[in-house]
């Protein structure tokens, strides 16, 4: 029960979405049907409007949940939401029919940076995933890049590089250029191909060997070359030629007197007895010596 001298909590008062917009950054209850979710919060719905939930982590909140939000709104990538620390209670569930994708082009993903609002979409593109983040590049656009919005487990099953149609809602814009998207599905259209791989292994120089990569495949090989430097991080950045306190590979050219890291072979050296005979931090007479490396898939 109540002690005595303590007032009771005054229930906040719902408001209809469209108000809440209407009204702009400050206080706020609504109660709405949750449309669509992300890893960082959802979309609530009435019938006058819709509006973002920012609660900066995933509260178990599902689709089709009916719910009172109460809390602070704020502006963020040009649209109000309500922002993290708001108020969340389950009060039922209800059907949620999403409506017909607006299927975008890259001009009109363009228009969007001038013009956002909460609108059910689809666009496709190429994806880029970095870390946490899901870039769509889609052909025509000359600014705007389709961006999938912290998605959660399961929504994105393609890898990076993979032509996808994104379908979802829009929910503002990011750095003058993404457009923001809390993705209900995301299709693969085509796969990353795969390399394919050399019938032949590769016998000869650092040229022939470079000439021969593709990226994420392995290739047997036999290359000779001189040994010029090594690798301290990023190959166009920590190539250090001659003395080196790296131990862990070394840097192979066709010319002994090489400076140039893009005519390189970056050779990891195993522990044991091929790292300890040559490496130049322990071995610096190995520099511009010249050497036969073979490598078997």
């Amino acid at each position: 029960g109540e002690r005595e001298g303590e007032q009771p909590e005054e229930p906040a008062t719902i408001s209809t979405i469209a108000e809440v917009l209407a009204a702009g950054p400050g206080e706020a209850a609504v109660k709405g049907t949750i449309i669509a979710t992300y890893s960082r919060g959802f979309l609530v719905s009435d019938a006058t409007g819709t509006i973002l939930v920012y609660l900066g982590s995933d509260k178990g909140n599902k689709e089709g949940d009916v719910v009172t939000v109460s809390g602070t709104t704020s502006t963020y990538g040009g649209l109000l939401q309500f922002a993290a620390g708001s108020t969340v209670e389950t009060v039922g569930t209800a059907a949620v029919n999403h409506p017909t994708p607006a299927t975008l082009t890259g001009a009109q993903l363009d228009e969007y940076l001038a013009a956002p609002a909460i609108k059910y979409v689809q666009y496709t593109g190429t994806l880029t995933i970095n870390g946490n983040y899901y870039n769509v590049a889609v052909e025509g656009a000359q600014t705007a890049i389709g961006s999938i919005q912290y998605p959660k487990e399961g929504i994105v099953g393609a890898a990076s590089g993979s032509v996808v149609k994104v379908t979802g809602y829009t929910i503002g814009t990011s750095s003058g250029k993404y457009v923001n998207t809390m993705a209900v599905k995301v299709e693969v259209i085509e796969d990353t191909e795969e390399p394919e791989q050399p019938t032949e292994p590769i016998i000869g120089n650092v040229a022939d060997a470079l000439a021969a990569y593709v990226a994420g495949n392995k290739i047997e090989a036999t290359v000779t070359g001189y040994i010029v430097g090594a690798v301290n991080g990023a190959i166009d950045t920590g190539c250090e030629f001659g003395a080196t306190e790296v131990a862990t590979n070394i840097l192979l050219a066709d010319n002994a007197d090489e400076s140039d890291y893009t005519k390189c072979l970056v050779v990891q050296l195993p522990k044991g007895d091929i790292r300890n005979a040559l490496n130049l931090a322990d071995n610096a007479d190995n520099y511009k010596k010249q050497i036969k490396i073979e490598r078997k898939c």
